[in-house]
């Protein structure tokens, strides 16, 4: 029998057709003689008619009925095999028991992911992502491809059928949440493609597809004849219309509300491309009102705004002499990585054109070629068997990553220079990398020469300043000619191709260089120091490749508009009680040595007047350093500077000494302040870590300063950091992050009362919600995560990446002690010295971070046994060795 022609153009698309498709069994025949009746127009037949615009609508709606009335997808399966114009790729298995397997294991829900109800089989879109603290509540909202928008609870209604990545994005296994990180590498995606006359085309590959429109905003693009790069911020189109009176008219550079799309399906109108071949539109402001709709006839590339970044040769600081509205002639899209791009309800069309000019993505099927940490490279894995981070991976080191050593402990000695290397591969479970460290080079185009390998502990490293992010499917500006490999061939070429060989993209990470496929085609490899790699523009509103959004360095004193109320501080009521800190979305448990200790019932107005010379002495302190006292230097302090208001208002007065009474009567274990006599404004405190927590026996210092509208406003604080960031809440730079402080977002009595907010509550709130045994969940939105096996694990590694820097405070407050407090220093570390260390070596024997008693005892060595990464338990060694001597020197014992 003669080949169709609408068969042999399909064919020459998918490669061929399978051979075993017409033995399929057939469809109930209600159900076939309704798919005949709607799939037999051929596509050459295709006329641009309201009537078959009708017809399109309506397969469609059988495409997802189909969809809805079999389980899985083997309902499409059978569907291309009873129908002649269902086009299948043999090469493409299915793999649903994978599918429901990775589902028990990760029932989440992310957004744009592919879910099928496993109640009726229909197919849908999250709209939203799913997931909280409980991991079997996955509470997202689902557009079905009927149209219904749903919000399904419960994990087992839904499984997920296809999910989407992208390039350079950080990724777990869902089999493995617990287990190492992965890159995206590349993406292999397939589509089932339907046409207007209701054919469906399956298992396309998006390398084989074109978009309908030319140019769209966020595209990155070369100008061909003054080699620069830029990026799209409008694209107009001029579009020809066909009305339904049979008249034609010419719309230029269109404006969308003079020519409105007509949503076709339940996608809506695509805001990206909203034009193509075959759209329904609604003309409005026409002199002739029987032109109200029409079809569209033709679309066209019109002008294109483009922002210029960089030209050849030259970084994004250099001076582009180019206009911003430009010709798409002289435009070329850097395009090697648009395959990656296509998604469920995409318009598009094959590059050969061969099954028409606007096809509907209606299914797909994604792949991953994912560069594990451990330094393998794992291609085609099921896109459904990965789970994308949910959270930033600021401290995540992956395979060809550049780093620095950082160094155990400041000696004081800063002009010995740092080296750099490249992670070779990682034990993420042990927090062990092997890093090939480089030699100087002589030029930063030179290519990488490796002079040594060593096995170090993550803690030891530190991220690169210049060449930190670069990864796959970045977009790089070569900086000056290289004569590294194949360059040479594009310093050969026309101007015209030479141009688009300075600009392209990373598709591969290599032995600490990048390979790069430029505009012009040609793929080559360069090193770090010979591209400028663009950044994502902020305005995009895409995350960056973490999952991301805002890194943890920039959620500290932000008032947030989306704050979910992660940093909520409790105040204590005028009654004396406590609001009950497990109650408290910081995931802080309740602080064993303040428990029952702080502003005591009447605290607040119960107390005698005035400064008593006596120690204040409360039940279980051991020192001999006053709770509360005055001090005569403030030399030091931190706000020592700011110009003290002369005249004070009554208020302030009144205010300030109600503090002062309240601290001297009411400072729980743990917390020490000093008040200047010639200051009124300064005071600091020092707050000791609570044992259950990495903060355990750390001293932590901080200034306070009451501005000229106190109590209005409230206090400042700085903390004394030496330069670590040990808590999210904690800036390196000295920045409390506290809704009590106004520096994030609260509600009610989380913020800074005038009448009722005092200093110790903001003393007590940094001392059990900041300092507290799982300050990883600290973070802004991370409390969703308690609970979860990923949430879990990143907190292991915080506490021990704490504890590390809490052992770092306590030798850098042994050399630099704080004035006024010396004797407190030199008591505290003579006391606890033996604990300390009895602390870091349970920790070395790998015993969980935080399950020491007061004294370092093991609550429960069963439980806690084994927790320890070996990365932490190597630099925990070398610290140690340092920490000893240490203590030694001021006189503390080691038993």
């Amino acid at each position: 029998m003669e080949e169709t022609k609408t068969e042999a153009k399909t064919k020459a698309v998918t490669g061929g057709r399978d051979k075993d498709a017409k033995k399929a069994p057939e469809l109930h025949e209600d159900r076939d003689d309704h798919a005949r009746e709607n799939l037999t127009i051929k596509l050459e037949k295709i006329s641009r008619s309201p009537s078959l615009a009708l017809v399109y609508r309506r397969n469609l709606r059988f495409f997802w009925t189909t969809m809805d009335h079999d389980a899985g997808t083997d309902s499409v399966a059978s569907e291309a095999k009873s129908d002649p114009n269902v086009v299948t790729n043999s090469l493409h298995t299915d793999k649903s028991e994978d599918l429901a397997a990775t589902n028990d294991h990760h029932p989440n829900v992310y957004k744009d992911d592919i879910v099928k109800s496993n109640k009726t089989g229909g197919i849908g879109i999250a709209i939203n992502r799913g997931g909280s603290t409980d991991p079997g509540n996955c509470q997202c909202r689902v557009r079905w491809m009927n149209g219904d928008i749903e919000k399904v609870q419960d994990a087992k209604a839904v499984t997920v059928a296809d999910r989407r990545f992208s390039l350079g994005g950080y990724v777990f296994s869902a089999s493995e949440p617990t287990g190492q990180v992965g890159l995206v590498a590349d993406l292999n995606i397939s589509v089932d493609l339907l046409a207007r006359d209701g054919t469906i085309h399956k298992d396309i590959s998006t390398k084989m597809l074109k978009r309908v429109r030319d140019f769209a905003v966020g595209d990155y693009v070369v100008h061909v004849t003054v080699p620069s790069l830029g990026r799209v911020d409008e694209a107009r189109e001029n579009v020809i219309v066909k009305f339904d009176d049979g008249s034609t008219r010419a719309f230029r550079e269109v404006d969308p509300s003079r020519l409105e799309p007509i949503p076709e399906n339940n996608f809506g109108v695509d805001e990206t491309f909203p034009y193509h071949i075959g759209q329904r539109v609604r003309a409005t402001r026409l002199k002739k009102p029987n032109r109200s709709e029409g079809t569209v006839d033709s679309v066209t590339a019109g002008p294109v705004f483009v922002k210029w970044l960089a030209s050849r040769g030259v970084g994004p600081d250099s001076s582009v002499p180019l206009v911003e509205w430009q010709s798409p002639s002289v435009l070329t899209l850097l395009s090697s990585l648009i395959h990656t791009n296509f998604k469920v309800g995409d318009w598009c069309g094959t590059k050969d054109g061969s099954l028409g000019e606007a096809l509907l993505i209606v299914h797909s099927r994604t792949r991953v070629d994912v560069a594990w940490q451990d330094g393998s490279v794992e291609c085609r894995r099921e896109a459904t068997t990965l789970i994308p981070t949910e959270t930033p991976v600021d401290d995540v080191f992956v395979a060809e990553q550049y780093v620095m050593e950082k160094a155990i402990v400041d000696d004081g000695n800063t002009t010995e220079p740092k080296r750099v290397g490249v992670v070779k591969s990682l034990d993420a479970k042990e927090r062990i990398a092997i890093v090939r460290w480089l030699k100087p080079l002589q030029r930063a185009e030179e290519p990488c020469q490796f002079e040594s390998e060593e096995t170090a502990s993550v803690y030891e490293l530190e991220r690169h300043p210049d060449h930190d992010y670069y990864t796959y499917g970045d977009v790089v500006v070569r900086l000056s000619p290289t004569e590294q490999g194949n360059d040479t061939k594009h310093l050969q070429q026309d101007e015209v191709n030479a141009g688009l060989s300075w600009f392209g993209n990373i598709t591969g990470l290599k032995d600490g260089g990048f390979e790069v496929t430029w505009a012009d085609g040609i793929v080559s490899k360069v090193g770090p120091g010979a591209v400028y790699v663009v950044e994502p523009d902020s305005d995009d509103g895409e995350p960056d490749a973490a999952g991301s959004g805002a890194s943890s360095d920039s959620s500290w004193g932000t008032v947030d508009d989306d704050d979910s109320g992660a940093h909520e501080i409790p105040k204590e009521d005028p009654s004396g009680e406590k609001d009950d800190p497990s109650t408290q979305s910081f995931g802080a448990t309740a602080n064993p040595q303040s428990e029952g200790s702080v502003l005591e019932n009447k605290a607040l107005e119960g107390s005698k007047s005035g400064i008593s010379d006596e120690p204040v002495t409360f039940k279980g302190d051991s020192y001999s350093f006053r709770r509360f006292d005055i001090s005569q230097e403030s030399l030091d302090h931190h706000y020592v500077s700011e110009e003290e208001q002369k005249i004070k208002e009554k208020v302030w007065v009144k205010k300030f000494h109600g503090d002062w009474k309240i601290l001297q009567d009411n400072l729980p274990d743990g917390i020490f302040v000093r008040v200047y006599e010639d200051r009124m404004d300064l005071l600091r405190a020092v707050i000791v870590g609570s044992y259950g927590t990495p903060y355990q026996d750390g001293l932590f210092i901080f200034d306070v300063f009451l501005p000229p509208k106190y109590p209005s406003e409230p206090p400042v604080v700085f903390y004394h950091s030496g330069g670590w960031k040990l808590n999210p809440n904690l800036d390196e730079d000295g920045n409390v992050c506290l809704s009590l402080l106004n520096t994030w977002k609260g509600r009610g009595s989380e913020v800074w009362d005038p009448q009722s907010s005092t200093i110790l509550q903001v003393l007590v709130s940094i001392q059990g919600l900041v300092l507290n045994a799982k300050p990883y969940f600290n973070e802004a939105d991370y409390d969703k995560l308690i609970g979860t096996v990923e949430g879990e694990r990143r907190s292991l590694e915080y506490n021990e990446d704490a504890f590390l820097l809490n052992c770092k405070t306590m030798m850098h407050l042994m050399k630099k002690q704080p004035k006024g407090f010396e004797e407190l220093v030199k008591e505290h570390f003579i006391k606890r010295g033996s604990h300390i260390l009895k602390a870091c070596n349970a920790y070395m024997e790998g015993y969980l971070i935080g399950s020491l008693t007061k004294d370092a005892l093991i609550v429960d060595e069963p439980v806690f046994a084994n927790s320890t990464s070996a990365g932490f338990r190597l630099s925990l060694e070398k610290l140690t060795a340092k920490l000893f001597p240490a203590l030694s020197l001021l006189g503390a014992s080691d038993q």
